[in-house]
C-alpha cells in the first residue's frame, strides 16, 4: 500500500539505521537511497534530487549541523528535512 510519493535520501553513519529507515519509506511508497556517509550525501543530493531528507546530527567526521548548513549553501530543494540524534 503507496501512502505517499518522493524522493527520500537518508544520512546515518549507522548502516543498519539508514537501511531501515529507508525500506520502511519505501513501503510507505517513497523513492528512496540511504547514505553512510557525507561525501557519498552530498553526491546523492545532486544527482537524485530528494524532496525529503532525513539526517542524523550526531556523526564522526561530518556534524550533521554542517551538513544542514552546506545543504543551505548549495539551496537543496528539498521541501522537508527531519534530523536526529542517533
Amino acid at each position: 500500500m503507496r501512502l505517499t510519493t518522493g524522493r527520500l535520501l537518508v544520512l546515518d553513519d549507522d548502516h543498519q539505521v539508514s537501511s531501515t529507515i529507508r525500506e520502511m519509506a519505501q513501503a510507505a511508497g517513497f523513492t528512496a537511497r540511504s547514505c553512510t556517509a557525507a561525501d557519498e550525501f552530498f553526491k546523492q543530493v545532486q544527482q537524485f534530487d530528494p524532496t525529503h531528507i532525513i539526517l542524523d546530527l550526531a556523526m564522526p567526521g561530518a556534524d550533521g549541523v554542517e551538513v544542514m548548513r552546506r545543504l543551505a549553501q548549495e539551496q537543496c530543494h528539498a521541501t522537508r528535512c527531519q534530523a536526529a540524534v542517533n
